[in-house]
């Protein structure tokens, strides 16, 4: 038989035992708990405090102060207008009128200049024609229009954006009345809808969002490309050639839009690390404990909001080294991982969308150069020689892609041409211009191919 002592040391292995598989592991728990709640209560007390720093500056930190700060930016004046013009084109008897009508109804993509066949041009102008009041209500609110206050209720990435989305249809309203008078060489015409194009993408520009900042730019690309065939067939004359300079002029850099965006996608997001119902109504998974995932996201915004614009290729270089840190965030170690889970969820793209907006301010510089010689040709009967022969017409020095590179140029006879380069992966402009269409090249290949490429003839007016 076991002794007393015995006895005592098998129950004193016992105890030992429970201690380490059951009152151990409860006690490891609790200290982990102890630390995250610790961990987490002082995230929140920074977060707090950044929140509160942001505020000073007059920037949005959530649904309220998006709100505010839209409206302190748009102009309310011209609201009951556009909402009335938006209505009569969403209208069942505009629908019905659009059949057979080109641009509006993409039915065709024959190109709409002079000189080509047109098999929509009857019915397209009898649509212009039955439509030319709303045209000229159009014209009149987008030329030279500022922010327009449009009605935004902001949820966070659940906000609507319906009117702005809707502005789409009246850039293809104003450009098929621009490609018209381009057919008929109106330089009048071309001259007022490329203008009310160029006023009409300022409209959704005061709503910091990333999607209507790229409607804005989407429609400044119809603007651009309609200007683009319009200094290639030589349709403009002296006096709306200087008026459109002037406006082309106003987008040669990025902007402040840049950071507006930074700022207003960043308030739409931090809702997201503490609202629960708001990230699942973005499809985002909730995970409690997110006060460092966001003192991140506030990191990695503000880093991209300090980042120069001055310079296009060193803009777009730091904007690519920031996604390649992102990356890098997602493969760390597993607390990092943890740390960032929704950061790398609502953190847009940067180095994409920062292109769109360096696409749109050499659009510009590569426009007013062209511009300028189209100006310098009707002064001197000649196309000029290179470029350096417009500097009594232009700044160029401020117009070339770089600090250290210009657009390509080269007369050729009685031909100019001026190229840049799709820019996607550099902002080098090559030796040569790109004429050919490469093997299995898509629409939005050649069109990107084709915008920087201004094949410019001695002009016939």
């Amino acid at each position: 038989m076991p002794t007393q002592n015995e006895k005592a040391y098998k129950r004193s292995c016992l105890f030992l035992s429970l201690m380490i598989f059951v009152v151990l592991p409860f006690s490891l728990i609790l200290l982990l708990l102890l630390l995250w709640f610790g961990r987490e209560s002082s995230g929140n007390r920074r977060l707090a405090d950044r929140k509160a720093s942001i505020v000073k500056q007059g920037l949005p930190i959530d649904d309220v102060s998006m709100d505010q700060f839209y409206r302190d930016r748009t102009d309310p004046k011209n609201v009951a207008a556009w909402k009335s013009v938006l209505a009569t084109m969403a209208s069942e008897d505009f629908k019905a009128s659009l059949k057979g009508v080109a641009i509006l109804s993409e039915t065709s993509e024959q190109p709409i200049i002079p000189d080509h066949e047109w098999k929509e041009e009857a019915d397209s102008i009898a649509f212009l024609e039955k439509w030319k009041t709303l045209h000229a209500e159009a014209v009149q609110l987008s030329i030279d229009s500022k922010p327009v206050q449009l009605p935004i209720v902001f949820d966070s990435f659940n906000t609507l954006l319906t009117e702005v989305q809707e502005l789409r249809q009246v850039a293809r309203f104003l450009e098929l009345q621009g490609r018209v008078g381009l057919r008929a060489r109106d330089s009048s015409i071309v001259r007022e809808n490329i203008d009310a194009l160029l006023g009409l993408s300022k409209v959704p520009t005061g709503c910091p969002c990333l999607v209507s900042q790229l409607v804005a730019i989407a429609m400044d690309g119809i603007a651009m490309g309609l200007l683009k065939d319009a200094l290639e067939y030589d349709v403009l004359n002296e006096g709306d050639l200087k008026i459109l300079l002037l406006k082309v002029l106003l987008d040669v850099n990025v902007g402040d839009e840049w950071k507006m965006t930074i700022a207003g996608e960043r308030a739409m997001a931090l809702p997201i690390f503490t609202d629960t119902t708001k990230a699942r109504a973005a499809g985002i998974a909730s995970i409690p404990g997110r006060s460092r995932d966001a003192l991140l996201y506030l990191d990695l915004s503000e880093e991209v909001m300090e980042v120069s614009s001055e310079n296009l290729k060193e803009f777009k270089a730091k904007l690519l080294n920031m996604e390649e840190k992102v990356k890098a965030i997602g493969n760390a170690n597993l607390l990092s991982q943890f740390d960032s889970i929704m950061t790398l969820q609502t953190l847009p793209a940067m180095g994409a969308c920062g292109e769109a907006f360096i696409r749109r301010a050499l659009q510009h510089r590569i426009a007013a150069l062209a511009i300028g010689i189209r100006l310098y040709e009707d002064r001197n009967a000649s196309l000029p020689t290179s470029l350096d022969a417009l500097t009594e017409i232009l700044d160029i020095k401020h117009l070339m892609p770089t600090n250290t590179s210009s657009f390509g140029y080269r007369k050729d006879g009685t031909r100019a041409t001026l190229w840049g380069g799709s820019f996607r992966d550099s902002l080098t402009i090559a030796a040569e211009p790109h004429r050919a269409q490469t093997e299995g090249e898509d629409n939005l290949a050649k069109s990107n191919r084709a915008m920087w490429l201004w094949e410019l003839p001695a002009g016939n007016k």
